[in-house]
Parts: C-alpha cells; sequence; structure tokens
C-alpha cells in the first residue's frame, strides 16, 4: 500500500500465487521507481492512438490503467516473473533478478507500446469502418461484431490477453474490417458463417462464465477461445491465413477437452 507491500495469509493456493505476483510487482516498480517515472513522461500514445483507448474504455465499469502503464506491468511480468506462476522466494533472488532484468526493461515497454500503438490504430480504423457500414450490415453482422469486439478488446488488453494472441490483435481487427466490406457485398453468406461461430462461441462464454465463478483455470478453454477466433478469419477473411489449422470438426474436439 502507497510505498510499501503487506502480507496476508490465503487458503486458496492458486489464489495465494497470484496474489504473491501482484506484491512481487509492486516491489519491482518502488524499486524503479525513478526508472518509470522517466518512461511515463516519454512514451505517449499518438492522439489517434489516445482518442481510440479513450472510446475503448468509455461506459466499461471500475478503473482502467493507462496503456503505459499497462506497458510498464506487462513488461515487469515477462522480465522479472516471465514464468507462470512463478514467485520470488527470498531477498537474494529478488535483488539478482531486478538487476538482471533492469537494462531489458525499457526495451520491453517500449516493445508493448508499440504493439499497443498498432492495436489502437486498427481499432481506429475499424470503428470508422462501422460507422460507414451500409444498413444491410448494420442489420446482419453489427451486433456479432460488437459482441466480438467486447470481449477480443478490453480496456487492459496489454495485461490480459496472452502474447500469442495479443500480436495476432491487429490481424483479427483487419479480418473484421475486410468483413464488413464483404458482409455489404452479400450479407447472405455472412449470415451462414455466424451461424457457424454462434454455438461454439456461447458454449464458450457459458463455460468461461462458470470458470470465472468457481477460479478454476482450464488451458483447453482459452486455446478454444482463441481457436474460435483464428476461426472468425477463416470464415471472413481467410488470405490473411490462420496462425493453426481451424475447422468445426477441430473446435469440436477442442470443446470435447475442456472442462463442462
Amino acid at each position: 500500500d502507497g510505498d510499501s507491500v503487506s502480507l496476508r495469509l490465503l487458503s486458496d493456493p492458486r489464489r495465494a500465487i497470484e496474489t504473491t505476483r501482484r506484491g512481487l510487482m509492486r516491489l519491482f516498480m518502488l524499486h524503479l521507481a525513478s526508472v518509470l517515472q522517466g518512461i511515463r513522461r516519454h512514451h505517449p500514445l499518438s492522439k489517434e492512438a489516445s482518442m481510440a483507448y479513450l472510446t475503448l474504455t468509455m461506459g466499461k465499469p471500475g478503473s482502467h490503467a493507462s496503456v503505459v502503464d499497462q506497458a510498464i506491468l506487462r513488461a515487469i511480468t515477462r522480465e522479472f516473473l516471465p514464468s507462470e506462476g512463478s514467485i520470488i522466494r527470498d531477498p537474494d533472488e529478488f535483488h539478482a533478478r531486478l538487476q538482471s532484468g533492469r537494462a531489458r526493461l525499457l526495451p520491453e515497454v517500449q516493445a508493448g507500446m508499440g504493439m499497443a500503438q498498432r492495436i489502437l490504430e486498427g481499432y481506429a480504423t475499424l470503428r470508422i469502418g462501422i460507422k460507414q457500414a451500409p444498413p444491410q450490415v448494420l442489420k446482419e453482422a453489427i451486433p456479432d461484431i460488437q459482441e466480438q469486439l467486447r470481449h477480443l478488446l478490453p480496456p487492459d488488453f496489454l495485461l490480459t490477453i496472452p502474447s500469442p494472441w495479443l500480436e495476432r490483435m491487429p490481424i483479427y481487427l483487419k479480418a473484421i474490417q475486410i468483413r464488413l466490406e464483404r458482409c455489404a457485398r452479400d450479407p447472405i453468406k455472412d449470415a451462414r458463417a455466424i451461424v457457424e461461430i454462434l454455438p461454439f462461441w456461447r458454449e464458450y462464454a457459458k463455460r468461461a462464465e462458470r470458470h470465472a465463478r468457481e477460479n478454476l483455470h482450464d488451458p483447453d478453454l482459452i486455446a478454444l477461445r482463441w481457436m474460435i477466433e483464428e476461426w472468425r478469419i477463416s470464415l471472413f477473411a481467410q488470405e490473411l491465413g490462420t496462425a493453426m489449422p481451424v475447422s468445426a470438426k477441430r473446435l469440436t474436439a477442442q470443446l470435447q477437452k475442456s472442462i463442462a
């Protein structure tokens, strides 16, 4: 709290590890306070990206970290606590990691800010496309696209989206833009694709909600979520290429692997 970190005993092992990692991140930030102050001053977003982020956070409950603070937290995690679930148990290990990762922190923040810039500029372009969409697209595709975007690009996207999929985000946004253009020419084909996707998405969303409520961690369900996103590319913008082979059969098999 403030300029310190407090101790708490927790009975749930997973929650204890997550809380410990947050406390360690806070300690790293306290030790790097002067470095981080300089980073915050000298790494702003472009005006277009800043406006896009403001739009992204509007109407969303809670407070949201600035993009540069997200980039800092992401960099600290990647440099000082790279293994999921890893924690530091003694001062010597903490200071060793602090010294070894300090020099790499700035390049990591710059990489995160560059990624955020590309994503937010893609989001800004997409919003223009949505506003200019003809009536048949507004009726058929926009409700699905809006639902997709709510889950695809949350305000804290640099922190919550795993790196392999975060790097794919500009492609996902580009695929939506291509979909808008093609739906205007052939709304029936677009509607058929939605019918293919929705059963998988609804089942994923139902399971994800229950897992969050019960504090379950299911890598197979997380994999399914991004397989669905790649399948959207295959259906709506195949020329962009997918990160993996995807099909209804493969999604069905992945769904069966996840916790019901």
